[in-house]
């Protein structure tokens, strides 16, 4: 009963699912074919958020094309070479600590570089 509070669901979840996933067999991360195909110069954690929060029955959301506005601001490169918002991916590392993956390639993301 004491041992509970010290219990973190969502580390528990992830690292069933990572072992899950590696007894199984399958790759670690599924990766989303239409995020992998942007283009270099978009974030894509931007386009996600935006695509997502753009409902397909607004005026703005059928002409508005996602990736002209996600070109990553302040770029930082991941360890596989993929480019993305300081702001986004550094939010995205701190919210999911040891588990953050590239979005394209679905590679572990442990260090960023800031691009020049």
């Amino acid at each position: 009963m004491f041992a509970l509070p010290l219990v973190n669901p969502a580390r528990a979840r992830r690292w069933a699912v990572r072992n899950a996933r590696a007894v199984l067999g399958l790759p670690a991360v599924t990766v989303d074919p239409a995020v992998a195909a942007l283009p270099e110069h978009v974030c894509a954690i931007c386009h996600s958020v935006e695509a997502a929060s753009t409902s397909p029955d607004s005026a703005a959301g059928m002409f508005a094309d996602p990736s002209e506005s996600c070109v990553a601001v302040n770029p930082y490169v991941a360890k596989c070479g993929h480019r993305y918002c300081y702001v986004c991916i550094k939010t995205r590392m701190m919210t999911e600590a040891d588990e953050c993956t590239c979005l394209r390639c679905g590679q572990r993301i442990d260090h960023i570089w800031q691009q020049i």
